[in-house]
């Protein structure tokens, strides 16, 4: 009885790795359109007066323009990404 609930512990860790690293994967053109919403998103906010929701949210859109280099460094979007999230860093 205990290998056979051994065997399905193992078999739902498994899973649940495969799933993980599969959702940790994102395509360029995934991260690109991401990391454009939350740029987006944290421009709203910083014309609303809301300046910590912004930052915070642009360092989420940071993080994706970083993975996204990572993916893709010859992404034609890449270079207009970074200059938004320069923009707004400086306008915070």
């Amino acid at each position: 009885m205990s290998d056979r609930i051994a065997s399905v512990v193992r078999v739902i860790f498994a899973c649940l790795f495969l799933v993980g690293t599969a959702q940790a994967q994102l395509s360029a053109d995934d991260l690109a359109k991401r990391a454009d919403a939350d740029l987006r998103s944290a421009q709203s906010l910083f014309f609303n007066g809301k300046r910590d929701e912004s930052l915070q949210t642009l360092v989420k859109a940071h993080k994706k323009v970083v993975q996204l280099r990572g993916v893709n460094a010859a992404d034609n979007r890449l270079k207009g990404l970074e200059g938004k999230v320069e923009k707004l860093k400086a306008d915070l």
